[in-house]
């Protein structure tokens, strides 16, 4: 089983950690290095890293700093230029070992390059992507490399899994744990290939479950074949889909099943919450 958190629970577990146990710039550069030992970039010729400006940035820096120790050809595109706190410190690690930057516009152009790696926007990205940045996203999606998002693709929510425009990755390298919005609604239309890597984050709540079978007695659980019916009778207050269902089973004591969230479905018993694909459809 794999475990699944909102983005929430990220954040408060990422918070926990850092005051706790870890560094935030560590934290970042553990990061970078799970992207950068999740693909094989000995075969990449040349690799562009877009950037945004938040900490998703700051893994996409990291990731550079790596490649140039292995004499890969990276070269970094910044949708602007402003910087996080541990961004900028692996930002000027760059500049210090003389890595190329590029300010994006509309002649941005990514021919010849082999890998793009998406480090445009992270889990907590809600709306749709505008302006410059939409400009970027839809050359990536235009672009014949080989491109990988870092921990969620750029303009998909991390909750929900919906976008309205977002970036179509080849790989996404989840950071820390999956997040529910890498499998429901309109996830597997952006995602290819989908692994995590683990940065030792120590959680402070709860998490759901990823089942490969499910084969639970439903027999008394109240079944919904949508969650808009689910939403339209309950009302809920969470903003994340599964995190509703988990909340209104573990306070109603009761079951629920939620069928066709995307290619998902959702079982929870009283606050223990499962997420698979029903072949019983």
């Amino acid at each position: 089983m794999e475990r699944i958190i909102s983005v929430e629970n990220m954040r408060k577990s990422d918070a926990y950690t850092i005051a706790n146990f870890i560094e935030s710039k560590d934290l970042m550069y553990k990061a970078g290095l799970g992207v950068f030992n999740s693909y094989n970039f000995k075969t990449s010729n040349k690799v562009a890293i877009v950037c945004g400006s938040g900490n998703n940035a700051g893994d996409g820096y990291v990731l550079a700093l790596l490649l140039k120790e292995k004499n890969i050809d990276v070269k970094l595109f910044l949708i602007k230029e402003k910087f996080s706190r541990d961004g900028k410190y692996y930002f000027d690690k760059c500049m210090e070992q003389g890595i190329p930057y590029f300010l994006c516009n509309e002649y941005t152009d990514f021919t010849g390059y082999t890998v793009i790696v998406d480090c445009i926007f992270g889990t907590g990205f809600q709306g749709k992507p505008r302006g410059n940045s939409q400009l970027v996203i839809e050359k990536i999606n235009k672009a014949p490399a080989y491109t990988i998002s870092v921990d969620i693709n750029s303009g998909l929510n991390g909750d929900t899994g919906f976008a309205e425009f977002a970036v179509k990755s080849d790989l996404t390298v989840s950071i820390g744990y999956f997040k529910t919005g890498h499998f429901i609604n309109d996830a597997p239309k952006y995602i290819g290939r989908l692994v995590n890597c683990d940065i030792d984050i120590s959680l402070v709540e709860d998490c759901f479950y990823l089942v490969t079978s499910f084969d639970e007695d439903i027999a008394d659980a109240n079944i919904y074949e949508s969650y808009n019916s689910f939403e339209e009778e309950n009302s809920p207050i969470e903003h994340n889909p599964i995190e509703a269902i988990n909340s209104f089973t573990a306070e109603n004591k009761n079951r629920v099943l939620v069928k066709n969230i995307g290619e998902y479905s959702v079982f929870s018993d009283k606050g223990k919450t499962v997420i698979f694909t029903d072949k019983r459809k």
